[in-house]
């Protein structure tokens, strides 16, 4: 039997320029695909943002436009697969970006651009504002339940844990 109808994500919830002012506490919103955006307490930082200039088409529509980014403290981008290094979108944020935090092979990249970018290894913490960041290593993903010491041993893609000193602990995960 042929299947006629394609899964799809839910209705994108747009949002403006208020999603980046200062905050009593910490939001987080999805930007599609794999990014996010954080503001906690007036600290705005997206993480792996694509927001223009993807290769193939989308079956999302963006929840902000680029061109209406008011401002943002940082963007951290996980590694340099283009649905998480967005150079037109990265790029389209320049202006408005102060940092730019990825590995160390995508901050150079970010650096021949001649954006404001540092370059991390699993393990490291930032501080950016009041918000703090580690680094951590991700987990393998494994379909079955595998006793630990059975597991493949496979690289592992990097988490970014961010912790609001007043707020708790927010643990996002990298495709």
């Amino acid at each position: 039997m042929q299947q006629t109808q394609q899964a799809r994500a839910p209705q994108t919830q747009p949002f403006g320029e208020e999603a980046f002012g200062p905050s009593d506490g910490t939001t987080l919103r999805w930007l599609g695909m794999a990014g996010f955006l954080i503001n906690s307490r007036g600290t705005t930082i997206m993480i792996d943002p694509l927001l223009e200039g993807f290769d193939m088409p989308i079956m999302i529509d963006m929840p902000i436009a680029a061109t209406d980014v008011p401002e943002l403290d940082a963007i951290l981008v996980t590694h340099s697969d283009n649905d998480h290094y967005s150079v037109p979108t990265c790029r389209a944020l320049a202006p408005v970006t102060r940092a730019y935090h990825s590995t160390g092979y995508v901050a150079s990249l970010m650096q021949d651009e001649r954006w404001p970018a540092h370059g991390h290894a699993i393990g490291d913490a930032l501080d950016i504002g009041p918000v703090h960041v580690e680094l951590n290593p991700g987990r393998p993903r494994v379909a079955e339940r595998v006793p630990r010491r059975e597991r493949p041993r496979v690289p592992a893609r990097g988490r970014v844990r961010v912790l609001d000193r007043n707020a708790g602990r927010h643990r996002l995960g990298a495709g």
